[in-house]
């Protein structure tokens, strides 16, 4: 008889690049496999070398979370499946892996008693970080699951992803047109090659770093070491040389400034 084991998996679409699916010893701990064909879930189980095809969603019955790897297309058709089959929702946590759907997709599954929560990755540069979405029951499994095959979660609150979504939008997206600029500039300045660059990662560092001391929002939105008054002839000298850059900074600096009015009036308002 096959050994069974407390994590399951639905598999559908490529797994070829799944951060989730290459978790290091995640054979030693898969247990029943199910695709939309058996031959699928076989072929996947062979490359892994770990778990085993199952034909029915009843045989998933013996995993305590079931992992769906599954493109968000079939997301609705899969939950329909798995409310038609047999199985005993109140034993089962389902986890919806590597999407930016939320934990709400998977409602019907809710309602019949099962535990649920979402799963996407997280921008990293050393390891697998995710952050998982969803009830707390199966938020924290997840999270045993992915720490427990060296890979870092982050929980947070239920129906909050739109908030992560901004984040990695702040961090990953912003910033490149932000450095593009600067790197521009300092070209346009009379820098090149290494030196350029080298600078370039400095600051770029330095912003980093202090960021991760704990942001400290200045009272202006400029340089705190450059003079107003020199900061405002700086603008002007754009506006007539480097029009395109001025506006980009102003419409920046602009947006920053509101946003740091603010956080001030919000630090401020219980005092």
């Amino acid at each position: 008889m096959k050994k069974q084991l407390p994590l399951g998996l639905v598999l559908e679409g490529s797994s070829t690049h799944s951060p989730v699916l290459r978790l290091p010893r995640l054979a030693e701990d898969l247990g029943p496999i199910k695709s939309s064909a058996v031959r699928i879930a076989r072929r996947f189980s062979n490359l892994i070398q770990g778990g085993y095809p199952v034909a029915s969603y009843e045989e998933l019955q013996s995993a305590r979370l079931v992992l769906l790897r599954i493109p968000d297309a079939a997301v609705e058709r899969v939950v329909s499946e798995l409310c038609s089959s047999g199985l005993a929702m109140n034993r089962i946590c389902f986890l919806l892996c590597e999407t930016w759907l939320t934990s709400e997709v998977l409602a019907p599954l809710k309602e019949r008693g099962a535990a649920v929560a979402s799963l996407v990755r997280a921008p990293a540069t050393e390891r697998d970080y995710f952050i998982v979405e969803g009830q707390l029951s199966a938020a924290r499994l997840a999270r045993r699951f992915v720490e427990g095959h060296d890979g870092r979660a982050f929980e947070i609150k239920v129906a909050s992803k739109h908030l992560f979504f901004a984040a990695e939008v702040l961090t990953t997206v912003l910033p490149l047109s932000l450095l593009s600029a600067a790197q521009k500039s300092l070209r346009a300045a009379g820098l090149a090659g290494n030196e350029l660059a080298a600078l370039l990662e400095s600051m770029a560092q330095k912003m980093v770093r202090e960021a991760s001391h704990g942001i400290r929002l200045p009272l202006s939105n400029l340089p705190a070491d450059c003079p107003p008054a020199l900061a405002a002839q700086f603008m002007s000298q754009l506006q007539l040389e480097e029009p395109r850059l001025a506006s980009f900074l102003e419409q920046r600096l602009d947006a920053s400034g509101k946003l740091i009015d603010e956080a001030w009036k919000n630090a401020t308002a219980g005092d």
